[in-house]
């Protein structure tokens, strides 16, 4: 049995559980992060995509897990490569003082063409516009915290921030669709309309 539920007090908009044999999303009205639309269908993926992650029974969800635990391992690679690339101490100060890109612009240009092994040099100047511009909102919190694991990796798909990002970073030749469709983002949408 499935249920939809509110629960308030809490800081949290939205988890997805399993209790007693009984799957349940429980949404927050009282959290004002993201929109509920938003919540319902991060939640919603959790769902759908929870077994496969977890405990995959079929040819079909074992090769689902198998191939978007290696698109969340080469978006984790990239983002930790960026952060390499781009001193905290900048980033902060850039964020903090509303600075714009040129610092971090200025320091990614400085860098020798060797520095870039795991992104290119376009792809962190990508990425660097999609973190400022979340910071300026939300925060690069939420974009973190998809990248934290597997499960979240799959439900952040929802979020229009984390797809931006997801579309900067450019596939290796193992994961990529075709020459045309290069980014993770065109590999984790072949990922899920061969799933479903």
């Amino acid at each position: 049995e499935e249920r939809f539920s509110l629960k308030g007090n809490s800081q949290v908009k939205g988890q997805y559980q399993i209790q007693g044999g009984i799957a349940s999303i429980v949404l927050n009205d009282w959290a004002v992060e993201t929109s509920m639309d938003e919540t319902m269908l991060h939640e919603a993926l959790h769902h759908l995509t929870m077994d496969a992650l977890t405990a995959p029974a079929t040819p079909e969800q074992k090769m689902f897990a198998r191939q978007l635990r290696t698109v969340h391992l080469e978006a984790v690679r990239k983002y930790n490569s960026f952060l390499r690339l781009v001193p905290s101490s900048i980033w902060k100060t850039v964020v903090d003082k509303k600075l714009g890109l040129g610092a971090i612009e200025r320091q990614l240009a400085s860098l020798p063409s060797e520095a870039f092994t795991d992104l290119t040099r376009e792809e962190a100047t990508k990425i660097s516009e999609i973190l400022y511009a979340s910071s300026q909102k939300k925060g690069v919190g939420m974009l973190e915290y998809g990248l934290s694991n597997v499960d979240e990796f799959a439900s952040s798909l929802t979020n229009p921030d984390f797809q931006k990002l997801l579309n900067a970073m450019q596939a290796s030749e193992r994961t990529r669709v075709s020459p045309e469709r290069r980014s993770l983002w065109d590999q984790i949408v072949k990922l899920f309309v061969d799933f479903f």
